[in-house]
């Protein structure tokens, strides 16, 4: 894979292996030799030897520029809404103003 990606002009390569599967990176310069690597028959027998062709492969042309996606993907909605909370206000606090007299003297006397 590496060798017909190379012969093809990739300017980048990488495998990444997980524990569900491999995946294999390739960068090219033009979208026009993407169509041209495919059809290489070492890269056709490779992807037709998958264990499992409809479940167990996918070919993706790429999270960069050779992407094919003449637009940019629009942003996905945010979660809720993307609302803010609604403002509250706070209830008013209840304040109850008492007449001033003095305290009862320890006698009991009241002025």
């Amino acid at each position: 894979m590496v060798s017909a990606a190379v012969s093809y002009g990739a300017r980048e390569w990488s495998w990444h292996q997980f524990g569900w599967g491999v995946v294999f990176e390739i960068a090219y310069d033009s979208e026009d030799a993407w169509p041209g690597f495919l059809a290489f028959p070492a890269v056709r027998a490779a992807l037709d030897a998958a264990p499992d062709p409809v479940n167990g492969l996918l070919i993706y042309r790429g999270r960069g520029g050779s992407a094919g996606r003449v637009q940019p993907r629009r942003p996905r909605p945010t979660a809720g809404a993307g609302a803010v909370p609604v403002p509250r206000e706070e209830a008013p606090s209840r304040v109850t103003l008492a007449t001033a007299e003095p305290a009862p003297t320890t006698a009991g006397v009241t002025v």
